[in-house]
């Protein structure tokens, strides 16, 4: 009888352990899931003096995708110029209530977010800009705050 209790703990271990589909040497990749769940967009629109910034997620799966924030700021976009230096970055200057949120997308559903920044002076050159999402989870699963993202090269002529 200690055999067959042996061998039914053995049997209800392995059984419990399932396959995982894992990346990078058995760690998940959380980035890869939410590539999966959400589709991100960035459109940067030059007009005088000024960058307007168009920032959408979208749920584009068949499930409800929770989005939980640390803090009232849900994005940051950021922009560097050819010497990779920061000439812009959104949250600089600004204030964000100090409360976790939670925005539920349902499917097709979009987040969207915009921002103008008005330049006095910005040399004609090649921009890169970063639009990123601060949350720390997406559906229960931890993300570091700035991890799902997109970017954008631009060339500012005057």
């Amino acid at each position: 009888m200690k055999k067959w209790v042996f061998w039914f703990l053995v049997v209800f271990m392995v059984a419990g352990c399932g396959t995982n589909e894992s990346v990078n040497g058995g760690e998940t990749n959380v980035e890869e899931q939410m590539w999966k769940m959400l589709a991100l967009t960035l459109e940067v629109e030059e007009k005088e003096n000024a960058l307007s910034f168009l920032f959408q997620v979208t749920n584009k799966g068949e499930e409800d995708v929770s989005i939980l924030f640390p803090s009232g700021q849900q994005f940051e976009i950021t922009v560097k110029n050819e010497n990779q230096d920061v000439v812009y970055r959104y949250s600089e200057g600004k204030m964000f209530t100090m409360a976790l949120i939670t925005s539920e997308l349902a499917p097709s559903e979009t987040l969207t977010f915009s921002d103008t920044w008005n330049y006095k002076m910005l040399q004609p050159g090649v921009y890169h800009i970063v639009a990123s999402l601060d949350a720390i989870e997406v559906n229960g699963e931890q993300v570091n705050k700035g991890e799902i993202k997109v970017e954008k090269t631009v060339e500012i002529q005057k």
